[in-house]
């Protein structure tokens, strides 16, 4: 079971891996999850989930210039900020991990995420800490 706040590894694309073994993700869009991609699909899982591993947050200090990605560890929430014309793209349940100051990917929950078009953002937040 994925358990919010437990650390998978440092490389999305073998976190991502073990989930398709483990849970059944779709190993088609494993692709998604290597370096410079995205690293983020939408129906993943079994339940047609979408994962997206954060690399650039608050909780790093890095940010891709495109879009800012602050992450409320007492809240849960993870908010979007983008900087140019939103993608409007919304996967409404997302399972995600992000990215802590020690380069390891922490689970952070399974979330529900929202569009707020008059600020440019995208609000996850979490509906449930363990997945699996």
């Amino acid at each position: 079971m994925l358990k919010a706040g437990v650390s998978y590894g440092t490389k999305a694309q073998d976190i991502y891996d073990m989930c398709c073994d483990k849970y059944g993700w779709n190993r088609g869009k494993r692709g998604m999850f290597g370096r410079q991609q995205k690293l983020f699909a939408e129906n993943v899982t079994l339940e047609g989930y979408a994962v997206w591993f954060i690399s650039n947050s608050n909780l790093t200090g890095r940010d891709n210039g495109k879009i800012r990605n602050i992450a409320d560890v007492v809240t849960g929430t993870v908010t979007e900020e983008w900087n140019e014309p939103l993608d409007y793209v919304v996967a409404p349940i997302r399972l995600i991990f992000i990215k802590n100051e020690q380069g390891r990917y922490v689970f952070f929950g399974v979330h529900r995420c929202t569009v707020d078009r008059v600020h440019r953002r995208k609000v996850s937040v979490r509906i449930a800490d363990c997945y699996g």
